[in-house]
């Protein structure tokens, strides 16, 4: 016969769907015991935390605090260990799960975003130079411009005319520049190389290059994840002012254009409905 433990255990683990998530977490445990490593999978009750070192004296009923870095934002969890095995800590969350939950979308969401990419327009201010071809290319290093980023590829275009031309599997070194952040150098594998839409080029011989990003330092990949959702959020504010100018404008399909205070007012209407 099953202890009233085993039994809640039980109906926690058919009740709360675990899912595949990986990301940077420290366990700070009662007594003043750190523990760092990523997660391998979550539910809303509990995380299962892989660590390169778990402390001897780490065992079942120890308590802390969880902590995950979302947006630059520390989100802290209390919580207990429930087990330890195959270097790996078992870990009940202690609150309601809405809580973890919440964290949890927000983080997911960022990682689509980042694996998505972002396309880039002029508006963006972002430059894309190229630093050290191979050597069959050191002759001619033409300007390019990057029209899209993401978290493991991006895509940049070149002129035809510049007698420049990678093919696929060349290794190219290229430095992205963004003001204010310091400019990140990245090294990738092209893809593929072909003519660039209309849409995307300035010049009717323009070419697209797509190129792979491998794995990277750790610091590289903070700094292009955190471009990349600076980017998306760049476009979400757009996206909320569009929408708010064109309710205030038009309340109705049969009404005029509003005056500018009128105007003014619904803005702050729209916004401080949304704030609340």
């Amino acid at each position: 016969m099953k202890s009233d433990t085993e039994s809640m255990s039980s109906h926690h683990r058919r009740s709360h769907e675990r899912v595949l998530f990986k990301h940077d977490v420290v366990l700070e445990l009662v007594g003043g015991k750190s523990v760092w490593g990523m997660t391998r999978n979550v539910s809303l009750r509990g995380v299962f935390l892989v660590a390169a070192n778990v402390p001897p004296d780490v065992g079942t009923g120890n308590e802390g605090l969880l902590k995950l870095n979302i947006s630059n934002s520390v989100k802290t969890f209390p919580c207990r260990v429930v087990y330890v095995r195959d270097n790996g800590i078992g870990i009940e969350l202690q609150q309601k799960g809405i809580d973890f939950g919440a964290t949890l979308t927000e983080a997911l969401m960022q990682e689509t975003l980042i694996r998505l990419g972002a396309d880039i327009n002029v508006a963006d201010h972002l430059q894309l130079k190229l630093l050290k071809p191979s050597q069959k290319y050191q002759e001619s290093l033409p300007k390019v411009r990057l029209i899209k980023i993401s978290g493991s590829h991006m895509e940049f275009l070149f002129p035809a005319s510049s007698g420049w031309s990678p093919e696929p599997g060349d290794c190219l070194n290229l430095e992205i520049r963004k003001h204010p952040y310091t400019p990140i150098a990245v090294e990738g594998v092209v893809r593929s190389v072909a003519k660039a839409n209309a849409k995307d080029s300035m010049n009717s011989d323009d070419k697209v290059c797509s190129l792979l990003l491998p794995a990277m330092p750790k610091n590289t990949e903070g700094a292009i994840k955190a471009l990349v959702r600076d980017l998306h959020t760049k476009r979400l504010e757009n996206i909320a002012i569009q929408r708010a100018s064109n309710f205030a404008l038009h309340s109705g399909s049969d009404q005029k254009p509003k005056a500018r205070p009128e105007l003014r007012k619904d803005l702050e209407r729209f916004f401080g409905n949304r704030s609340r």
